[in-house]
């Protein structure tokens, strides 16, 4: 016969475990009085002290900029409403959830660039006004963000394929070539501790935190040749064939774009120094998949005068790029009336 423990043995244990409960809810109180967060995305990629930044904004863009969220794919998302972007994540007006039988949608899809400066124009939009005049039924999306590359546009695409986008366009290659530790396609795949449902509790991410430290003590000490692009340049060939694939299994139009930026590289770790190959690579696959290229690059190589910093227009620059723009799409799609 089983014999009941007296309340008198259960007492120490439960003791115990009050105690426990009440340290640790202590403990995660004061870590978010502290404001502390965390995420395993944090990586060091440059010696301290150098210009460029010293750490990889990825972690920055997908857990503080306060105008992204973490996306288990993207990595980061805009939060809709945010900076820039409207309710449904893209830059300018909002069009119709469901979408008019006579309505033609183009999207651009791309980085900074695409998206352009906050607070500023975006040649989008300009190209948006430019077409609209003729054809009176289109809409120009803006669906850049900031930070993306190839990996991430593949991904994009797929999100925006319930907006049944007519034509996108395509421009990436600048952010795909920066050096870091993790590539964009291992970087995503630490996901697995953010999806954990303990992630919220900063416990927990104080347990990821001391765990990533321990395994990247030498980290201030990386070299150049121990780091490697975002997307490699096989990958970005892959991501760019595998866009072509899912715009003609939906019966969607596409063009590439080479990614602009001025001037010759001003260190040996810029991205400038590895940018030119991502360029000829995209015209390469243009050329293979019968996709029409507009080189950005070309057109603006000569014209620093357009650009602010390295790699993106100023308003001359964004009005300039929509007059070609505009031209490219006449001269290689039918356009609708």
């Amino acid at each position: 016969m089983l014999r009941l423990l007296p309340m008198r043995a259960l007492y120490k244990p439960l003791l115990s475990l009050i105690s426990v409960v009440l340290v640790l809810g202590l403990t995660e109180g004061g870590l978010r009085l502290a404001d502390f967060e965390y995420s395993p995305l944090e990586i060091q990629v440059t010696k301290p002290g150098e210009e460029e930044a010293t750490t990889d904004w990825r972690d920055q863009h997908a857990f503080e900029d306060s105008h992204f969220r973490f996306h288990p794919e993207l990595l980061w998302v805009p939060r809709p409403g945010r900076s820039v972007f409207n309710s449904q994540g893209f830059r300018g007006k909002e069009i119709p959830d469901e979408k008019p039988a006579d309505a033609y949608y183009v999207f651009t899809i791309g980085d900074s660039n695409t998206l352009c400066n906050a607070g500023g124009s975006h040649w989008p939009g300009y190209l948006d006004q430019r077409l609209r005049k003729q054809h009176p039924n289109l809409r120009v999306v803006n669906a850049g963000v900031w930070g993306y590359g190839a990996y991430q546009g593949v991904a994009r695409l797929k999100q925006i394929l319930k907006r049944k986008p007519d034509l996108v366009t395509i421009s990436f290659g600048a952010n795909d070539a920066h050096r870091v530790l993790i590539p964009d396609k291992d970087f995503a795949a630490r996901k697995e501790s953010l999806e954990s449902p303990l992630f919220d509790w900063r416990l927990y991410q104080l347990l990821l935190w001391a765990r990533d430290r321990s395994n990247s003590a030498d980290d201030s000490e990386v070299e150049l040749e121990d780091t490697l692009a975002r997307v490699s340049l096989g990958d970005y060939e892959a991501h760019l064939n595998e866009i072509v694939d899912i715009c003609e299994q939906h019966a969607i139009e596409v063009a590439f774009l080479t990614r602009p930026f001025k001037g010759k590289p001003h260190k040996e770790s810029s991205w400038k120094n590895w940018g030119p190959a991502y360029n000829d690579l995209t015209r390469k696959v243009a050329q293979e998949r019968g996709v029409p290229l507009f080189d950005v690059y070309e057109r603006f190589s000569r014209q620093p005068d357009l650009f602010t910093g390295e790699s993106h227009f100023n308003d001359d620059g964004n009005r300039r790029m929509a007059k070609l723009s505009e031209d490219f799409l006449e001269e290689n799609f039918e356009l609708p009336d």
